[in-house]
């Protein structure tokens, strides 16, 4: 389900949390606003076409594009 997406020793919590904010904050704002409201109008049981058109912004918009790259080769080089 994704509500874990990684576990990090005690010590090393608040160094891990201010990685993972100071990621977020570097992301593009427009994408984390078409999340957020795709992931509101979901959880207010509206079953429109939103998560669709997001989909489709994301293959189209060369930045969203870039990060996707970005990601999967974080994941490559991880799984290596």
């Amino acid at each position: 389900m994704g509500l874990v997406n990684r576990v990090v020793a005690p010590p090393t919590l608040e160094a891990s949390v201010a990685a993972l904010a100071a990621d977020i904050a570097r992301a593009p704002r427009a994408g984390l606003a078409a999340t957020k409201e795709v992931v509101a109008a979901i959880r207010r049981g509206e079953r429109d076409r939103s998560p669709e058109a997001y989909g489709a912004a994301l293959r189209t918009s060369p930045e969203a594009r870039a990060r996707i790259r970005a990601f999967v080769e974080r994941k490559r080089r991880a799984s290596r």
